[in-house]
């Protein structure tokens, strides 16, 4: 099985990456649900070791998005597979030396702003980061540019504001730009304003050294239950909140060994995951 392929990659030292499943519009429907269900597994089992193969080439249906759809029912188009070209390459799977190393990247919402704060821990030859933003995770325009500091070693912090985000979901990515204009991405972080439903945010300070915590929101008060898992499925801690609207949800993590977790947010309707690493 899958897990036992990375077990036995990691015993050699090596790190493994599992990409999930790609729709199939020759399948039944039946049949998509459980490629779709085994998707939604790899990435709650294997949390940042998984690459997405199936979001965005696929519509809610399970079928696949016609935007990608080569004609044949089963092969994605050239587009499609540069975007999940870009996921892998993003995953850095061949551990490359980056001229820019993201140790941190956080999106805070205020009351009519978005703040942004990410760290690096090394960077080489890096000229400037542009910060980019979505309305769906997919298309992003050009919202800031922030001076890079050129070669460092050390831990350094930037920032900038989103003064005017859109009503609804917004997606952030820093994208760095070295001199010779190799791009290093960062990880895309959300932020919702006046949406209803339930939701809940990027984790804070992430990597995470003592305090976990994330924000929640709801459009109704309801009960939440929150587990986290290491990155072999084991369920490692597992509470029930009660959510009035909002909150900010902190859990002691200080005594986790360190390494990569994942956490399932689940409501009687609503099931998200986060990534966060233990430092």
């Amino acid at each position: 099985c899958l897990q036992t392929i990375k077990d036995s990659a990691n015993a050699s030292g090596i790190r493994c990456f599992i990409t999930t499943t790609q729709p199939r519009d020759n399948f039944s429907e039946s049949e998509r649900q459980k490629l779709k269900e085994l998707r939604d597994l790899i990435i709650q089992r294997f949390g940042p070791y998984a690459i997405d193969f199936w979001t965005d080439v696929t519509v809610p249906v399970n079928l696949m998005n016609p935007l990608y759809n080569l004609g044949d029912k089963i092969h994605l188009t050239p587009t499609a597979h540069t975007l999940l070209k870009n996921r892998a390459v993003n995953a850095n799977i061949f551990f490359i030396a980056l001229p820019v190393n993201f140790q941190q990247f956080n999106a805070q919402k205020k009351t009519a702003s978005v703040a942004l704060q990410w760290s690096t821990s090394s960077e080489i030859n890096s000229h400037h980061f542009d910060i980019e933003k979505s309305m769906d995770g997919v298309k992003f325009t050009h919202l800031a540019t922030v001076a890079a500091s050129g070669n460092s070693s050390q831990l350094l912090n930037y920032t900038a504001e989103d003064a005017h985000p859109f009503t609804g979901s917004n997606y952030y990515r820093i994208v760095s730009v070295d001199n010779n204009q190799q791009k290093t991405f960062s990880n895309k972080l959300s932020v919702s304003f006046n949406k209803t439903g339930f939701s809940a945010s990027e984790v804070y300070n992430n990597p995470v050294a003592n305090m976990l915590s994330f924000q929640l929101e709801s459009d109704k008060k309801e009960m939440v239950e929150i587990i986290v898992f290491s990155t072999d499925g084991r369920k490692v801690s597992e509470e029930n909140v009660l959510l009035n609207k909002t909150m900010l949800f902190k859990k002691d993590v200080s005594k986790l060994p360190s390494g990569r977790y994942t956490i399932r947010i689940e409501t009687a309707t609503e099931k998200i995951t986060r990534p966060f690493i233990k430092q």
